[in-house]
């Protein structure tokens, strides 16, 4: 009887826990919709970060987290997971400042970051050392982006805290340049008819690396490895695999 009780404490604990737990996004206004149950979800069609929404979703629901998702800027995000200690935060990129202070899940998805241009005023750039030519390049506040450009000696850095708003800079003639991941590009650029007729890809890469879901650092290790384990089923699934044939757009 004992042994039961105990048995039935640690699985009640188990559960509080994950129910406690806050789900956090960045960057994915245009690729999220709220439905009926004004429930954050991915847009159908929507790129990578809708698709990076639903995985997470199937991901919650195989390990029984209530579906709490909330959209914040990608800084806040950040100091969420520092000064709390329920906090989910997706899609990031483990960091020298929080590799260590954080716990992960994934990786969940590549992510290529890029250079961008006006197709009106084009740098024609063929190396990341030829942006340093550029006046100003728009770039996402907090990001391993920005620190990367750094160290390399960039002087030239427009920090802001939207990509929305670092496009809306370069159509405007603001910047030359901007520093988009291609999870954003295709609803942001390709899907509001911009890319191509206002803004263009340039042959440069900044940053190629791969996101992962982050974890307040008090978040017990079972749980962080029962996320784990469920990620690397849904990654194998047929599922998936059909989730991302109806997120991701087809390219023409």
């Amino acid at each position: 009887m004992l042994r039961i009780l105990v048995l039935t404490c640690l699985l009640s604990s188990w559960n509080s826990y994950a129910t406690e737990l806050v789900l956090y996004t960045h960057s994915s206004q245009n690729e999220s919709f709220l439905n009926e149950q004004k429930a954050l979800r991915g847009l159908d069609g929507g790129g990578h970060r809708a698709l990076l929404i639903e995985l997470v979703h199937m991901i919650a629901t195989k390990v029984n987290q209530p579906w709490n998702l909330t959209h914040i800027p990608y800084i806040r995000g950040i100091r969420e997971l520092q000064n709390k200690n329920n906090i989910v935060f997706f899609n990031v990129i483990p960091r020298d400042q929080n590799k260590d202070s954080l716990k992960w899940v994934g990786p969940v998805m590549p992510i290529t970051f890029s250079l961008y241009e006006s197709i009106h005023s084009p740098l024609k750039i063929t190396s990341i050392d030829d942006a340093q030519k550029a006046n100003y390049i728009c770039i996402l506040r907090g990001t391993l982006v920005e620190q990367t450009l750094q160290k390399r000696g960039f002087t030239n850095l427009f920090i802001h805290s939207s990509y929305k708003n670092c496009v809306n800079m370069l159509i405007k003639g603001r910047v030359d340049l901007i520093v988009l991941p291609n999870l954003s590009v295709y609803q942001q650029l390709i899907t509001t008819g911009l890319y191509g007729t206002e803004v263009r890809m340039t042959a440069v890469d900044v940053l190629k690396e791969q996101g992962y879901i982050a974890f307040s650092k008090e978040i017990p290790d079972h749980v962080i490895n029962q996320w784990q384990e469920s990620l690397n089923k849904v990654l194998k699934s047929t599922e998936y695999s059909l989730l991302t044939n109806k997120m991701l757009p087809k390219k023409h």
